[in-house]
């Protein structure tokens, strides 16, 4: 009898790669996502237990559900590898993700899981599956998947079912990395920057005592925080180093359609 073996996607669209040997990234296609997100649940599905994701353990086990590659009501088995992880999936046309606080799972995470259920073994909700990476050229599962955690996606899910979009905080600047800090190259008229005194040319050392190094520091900073957070920021001018407080503004949501 013929042994049937797994075959590789066709040059899967949704698969994002990082240069070099590093890792290949995979997100589900919008198809799949409409396809998922049409089926309706039975009558007698009973919503799922949010779950505090802040008492997750490394090790703990989890599953998590969806429907990989088209596979619908698939389910898959592992542990939390680690958690609290930042994560930066890169985009292919489009502008990267930045994951903050994901929880990572060695449970399979493939294109069409996205949007599912990383639950644990009581059935509650701890986690939205969102990426998996795995090696170049391999478009597999490798046991590198993320969730976005119930902590960071509760307030999402309500902000999106009141105003249709989400709105994120932002301090109102733009910098470039440099090995001294982060160069602020332009800052946004009456913005938080701005009227916290911060100018263009200004060299950013740390904020919250945290040091900034690359854009991506300064954006997991601004994910992180609340809306009206106020952010401590260390900065020199013409090289004398001062402090600034900050505020963290919402960016106007986009309109309901």
């Amino acid at each position: 009898m013929p042994r049937l073996s797994p075959r590789p996607p066709p040059s899967a669209p949704w698969s994002r790669s990082r240069s070099g040997p590093s890792r290949r990234w995979s997100r589900s296609t919008p198809e799949v996502r409409r396809a998922t997100a049409s089926e309706s649940p039975s009558p007698a599905a009973a919503p799922l237990t949010v779950a505090d994701s802040g008492q997750l353990r490394v090790g703990q086990p989890v599953v998590a559900l969806g429907s990989p590659l088209g596979l619908t009501s698939t389910v898959t088995s592992g542990i939390v590898s680690a958690a609290d992880r930042y994560v930066k999936v890169p985009g292919e046309g489009t502008p990267a993700a930045h994951l903050i606080g994901a929880i990572q799972t060695d449970a399979a995470i493939n294109p069409g899981n996205s949007g599912g259920a990383l639950v644990d073994c009581d059935a509650r909700l701890i986690g939205i599956n969102t990426a998996g990476a795995s090696p170049s050229g391999d478009p597999g599962s490798s046991g590198l998947g993320f969730a976005i955690p119930t902590a960071l996606m509760q307030p999402i899910a309500a902000e999106l079912a009141q105003d249709g979009a989400v709105a994120h905080p932002t301090l109102g600047r733009q910098v470039q990395g440099i090995p001294a800090g982060l160069f602020v190259q332009a800052v946004r008229p009456d913005g938080p920057a701005a009227r916290a005194g911060l100018r263009a040319g200004d060299l950013l050392i740390d904020i919250d005592g945290e040091p900034v190094r690359t854009p991506e520091d300064l954006v997991k900073a601004e994910l992180a925080a609340q809306v009206g957070q106020k952010m401590r920021i260390t900065y020199e001018r013409s090289g004398a180093r001062s402090t600034a407080e900050v505020t963290a503004e919402r960016i106007a949501a986009a309109p309901r359609r």
